[in-house]
């Protein structure tokens, strides 16, 4: 936060002259129309004079201009005007427009009196946010079942994935936190198979695994990183995985084809890469960023040794 601060002792405006050129120099030509033997033309230059002609505010409107900005008296801006160009100029009294910005520096420089305020805030971010979802009610009992639509291409209809297919697979009832996951890829699908074989095996030590990439709408959830993208405008980036331990650290992980691992955006060094790690980078202790980079359909079994040792870490 920018604070403003009581002033200690009263201002005393000095301003000093910008070193900018000033602009700018035109040349006047008065013509008479008149009939000339000696020449075709009717134009004949009465008179030729240069008259340089200084583009700006007078000191008035300038000093206005300036007392209102920076809210100081009018007066005493004008009269240090009046002591700078009062008898500089052959117009007049004129401030030149390409002195402003330097004068604007000088009075920003003499009243700023600000403090920045640091404090650090943790925000809880909700991985559901059931106001994004339609409620309904069991016609059977008061329960509240919350449903949302999701589509899906005809040929990736392997790629949907239930929680009542698992059930025997998954006797930690990991997973999940909605019903059905879609995938994007077949590498997504199988890191989830394997890491639910994975935390079933240590079930004492992990609080849930969370597939989050295909739920991406702010309405219905908080997770997500902002980056600036190619085109210089801002967009929203949810990783695919989110490894919650009981202790309270969670491993963020993000699926990717080997093709994608130099690209600028979706690649190990991408903009949204950076922008989690910066993320992660605001509580190391308790979060981590890793990216599994897979050639086919099926994720290498030594690409899932850092993810388990998460796991498995005390």
């Amino acid at each position: 936060r920018v604070v403003p601060q009581p002033r200690q002792t009263p201002l005393i405006l000095h301003l000093e002259l910008p070193a900018a050129p000033v602009e700018t120099v035109l040349a006047r030509r008065v013509f008479t129309l008149t009939e000339r033997a000696d020449s075709a033309s009717v134009l004949l230059e009465r008179e030729a004079a240069a008259a340089r002609v200084v583009v700006g505010p007078d000191l008035y409107t300038a000093a206005a201009d300036l007392a209102a900005i920076y809210r100081l008296d009018a007066l005493t801006v004008l009269r240090e005007l009046k002591r700078l160009y009062g008898d500089t100029l052959e117009e007049g009294h004129i401030v030149p427009e390409t002195h402003l910005p330097a004068l604007r520096h000088q009075i920003e420089a003499q009243t700023s009196a600000y403090a920045i305020e640091e404090e650090e805030v943790e925000e809880a971010l909700a991985l559901l946010k059931l106001a994004g979802f339609d409620a309904e009610t069991e016609t059977e009992g008061d329960a509240v079942i919350y449903t949302a639509e999701i589509t899906y291409h005809k040929d990736k209809e392997d790629l949907l994935l239930s929680w009542q297919a698992l059930l025997a697979q998954n006797p930690g009832d990991f997973g999940f936190h909605y019903d059905p996951y879609a995938f994007d890829s077949q590498p997504e699908k199988d890191f989830f198979a394997r890491m639910l074989d994975a935390l079933n095996l240590h079930p004492d030590q992990v609080e849930d695994i969370y597939f989050t990439g295909a739920l991406t709408d702010p309405r219905k959830t908080d997770f997500y990183v902002e980056y600036r993208g190619t085109d210089d405008r801002w967009h929203r980036y949810t990783p695919d995985f989110v490894v919650r331990r009981k202790d309270g650290k969670a491993l963020i992980v993000e699926i990717k084809a080997e093709r994608e691992r130099a690209h600028p955006v979706d690649g190990e060094k991408g903009r949204k890469a950076l922008a989690a790690r910066e993320w992660v980078g605001l509580n190391p202790d308790r979060l981590k960023y890793e990216m599994i980079f897979t050639a086919g359909d099926n994720v290498a079994f030594n690409a899932l040794d850092s993810v388990k040792a998460f796991i498995k870490d005390t």
